[in-house]
């Protein structure tokens, strides 16, 4: 009865031991998955680095704008100072 006893514990470790695996197969399957979505998403990534490019152009306007005002703010303060 005693190793009836160390059967059932065996088992346990057992079943905890085929537990973890059991997901591990799991994970698996949904990774093809992900796999053969990757490249759908490979072709959306080249499309959203095209967006922040003109963005960037943008910018280079902006900066050049910056310094327009910043000369007008220079002249502003002139007449104010005189």
């Amino acid at each position: 009865m005693a190793q009836k006893g160390y059967d059932l514990r065996t088992l346990d470790v057992a079943s905890l031991s085929q537990e973890p695996p059991r997901p591990l197969k799991l994970c698996p399957s949904p990774l093809p998955k992900t796999f053969t979505t990757s490249p759908q998403v490979s072709q959306e990534r080249p499309r959203r680095p095209r967006r922040p490019r003109p963005a960037i152009k943008k910018d280079k306007k902006n900066q050049e704008i910056l310094p327009e005002s910043l000369s007008l703010s220079g002249e502003m303060h002139t007449i104010s100072a005189a």
